[in-house]
């Protein structure tokens, strides 16, 4: 198949294998043509209903690109002419399209990278006490929620969510900076290093050792270890490779549940970054994160939400802000907060879905007006509702998300 002059395409090749890949083409017959990869020499493989084809093409076009071609003609050299321009592919839609249906909610993986630290001490060269060393790393990382309530305590948390990981390592390379602290400090470079140690344990060979009646046993296992796990991290802290997957051991299938939280919660964390991308053609500028935060002796999960809305009176103008904060305790359930600042003028609105939570907040709104005016603010309005917030008024979800044409 050739394509002349970005206009038409005509099949070239044996007519015998040809007449059995398009002899299902039809005159005026809509074709989707996707690039599988550039062979060089001008020479492009297309795939078409199915069907892997050869064009010859002087098109500069990359893999993943798309294209509509119509059969002009039929026979042994059916002839195509393209009517659509390539399109290449929207690489922003397609990591939308793999992270979201993959992510979940951080707290179960949290709650297990938890137990994971906490597992007792072993040989520091087994995967397993490697694995635990990393979730201990995690875990030294996360804020404490006395400190967040404190503006540096806050940023410092923020950067180190990992929605910036990217930026802060190309600033590094730029300037010449070691950016090991970083490695160390930032929530998803921990989740990547927890991610690669899994799947490396994953690939590692059964380790095996003859029990005294001549059988094989997994190295380091004992009759005390249990033979099954209800917990990933049970699984991958016994103290052996043999609480590992990749051996064959019925506790595989729950370190493999692991690997499948830590890939989630990666998943969530690149939704909240491309969610946090600049709007195109201006509008609104939005920053999603989730916080994990030290609270006594669990791991809470804040979900924060900046907005920076368009300015007033012109690009001059002051510029309004609002932060949305959704967090769950386990004494008070969901809590949703929504402030917004004009200036110095601030507004306040807290919604609480248990009626007894929305009662506390409402007892102590007066310390909250206070605490506000001590720092400067003034308060236009504040107030306490039970029940459920409203919905964002703005989304970052792609419009073309899902492709509907068959």
């Amino acid at each position: 198949m050739q394509i002349y002059d970005n206009l038409t395409v005509q099949p070239i090749g044996p007519s015998g294998l040809l007449a059995a890949q398009t002899s299902a083409w039809q005159v005026g017959q809509l074709l989707a043509a996707t690039v599988v990869e550039a062979l060089g020499a001008g020479q492009l493989s297309l795939r078409i209903n199915g069907q892997l084809l050869t064009a010859q093409t002087q098109l500069a076009l990359k893999p993943g690109a798309t294209l509509t071609l119509q059969v002009m003609s039929s026979g042994e050299q059916p002839t195509l002419a393209v009517v659509e321009s390539p399109v290449e592919p929207d690489t922003q839609l397609q990591a939308w399209r793999v992270a979201l249906p993959l992510q979940e909610p951080l707290p179960p993986l949290l709650n297990t990278v938890v137990a994971l630290a906490s597992a007792p001490e072993g040989s520091p060269t087994t995967p397993g006490q490697a694995i635990a060393s990393i979730a201990g790393q995690i875990l030294g990382s996360l804020s404490d929620i006395q400190a967040v309530v404190h503006p540096s305590g806050l940023k410092a948390a923020i950067v180190n969510s990992g929605l910036f990981l990217e930026t802060r390592l190309s600033a590094a390379a730029d300037e010449g900076r070691d950016a090991a602290g970083i490695a160390v400090t930032d929530f998803k470079a921990g989740l990547l290093r927890l991610a690669s140690a899994l799947r490396a344990a994953a690939t590692a060979p059964a380790l095996v050792e003859t029990d005294p009646g001549g059988g094989t046993v997994p190295t380091g296992r004992s009759a005390a270890v249990p033979a099954q796990s209800s917990t990933p991290a049970a699984a991958l802290t016994q103290g052996s490779a043999s609480a590992l997957p990749g051996l064959q051991h019925p506790i595989d299938a729950s370190a493999q549940a692991l690997i499948r939280q830590t890939g989630a919660a990666l998943a969530r964390l690149q939704l909240n970054q491309l969610s946090s991308l600049p709007a195109e053609h201006g509008g609104t500028s939005i920053w999603a994160l989730d916080l994990p935060v030290h609270c006594q002796d669990h791991i809470d999960v804040l979900r924060l939400r900046v907005e920076a809305d368009e300015r007033r009176g012109g690009p001059e103008g002051p510029r309004s802000w609002s932060v949305v904060l959704d967090l769950e305790p386990s004494n008070l359930g969901p809590v949703h907060a929504r402030l917004t600042l004009n200036g110095v003028q601030v507004s306040t609105t807290v919604w609480a879905e248990r009626p007894d939570t929305a009662a506390l907040f409402a007892n102590h709104l007066d310390e909250l007006r206070v605490s506000m005016a001590h720092a400067g603010l003034a308060v236009a309005t504040i107030g306490c509702y039970c029940g459920k917030a409203p919905a964002p008024g703005h989304s970052r979800m792609p419009d073309n998300l899902l492709d509907t044409r068959a």
